[in-house]
């Protein structure tokens, strides 16, 4: 089994940060740290730093694909706490869904979700 960090292609067109090549780094470092806790299928960043429109309240928003028998909520503290010492104090907001979970929300035309896999920046597969 092997897996794809893909490079960031993130251009913010305002500043999310004062300093957007930290937040290129930082996110690169967030990236690993949830993909070697995780070892999840996919990462995608979607929001306003993936659709190009960051504003200084901007954080990182990433749907997480990944199996688990954790609550949501769980998840999304083990999440938190991956990537606690990792991204330079720059709001994240994870969103962690099984495969099964996505598969469903996908089925139910969920358009959010759709948006998110259509138009989000895939940062990790797993091949």
């Amino acid at each position: 089994m092997s897996t794809t960090i893909l490079p960031s292609t993130t251009r913010p067109t305002k500043s999310l940060l004062p300093h957007p090549r930290r937040t290129a780094s930082a996110l690169d470092s967030l990236v690993r740290a949830l993909a070697e806790g995780y070892q999840p299928e996919l990462i995608v960043l979607f929001g306003s730093l993936a659709w190009g429109e960051p504003h200084p309240d901007s954080d990182i928003d990433l749907l997480i694909v990944a199996e688990s028998a954790e609550t949501p909520l769980e998840r999304r503290i083990r999440a938190r706490r991956l990537a606690a010492h990792t991204h330079d104090r720059i709001p994240f907001s994870p969103l962690v869904l099984t495969p099964d979970e996505l598969q469903q929300r996908l089925a139910m035309n969920d358009p959010f979700y759709h948006k998110i896999l259509e138009q989000g920046e895939r940062l990790y597969e797993r091949a």
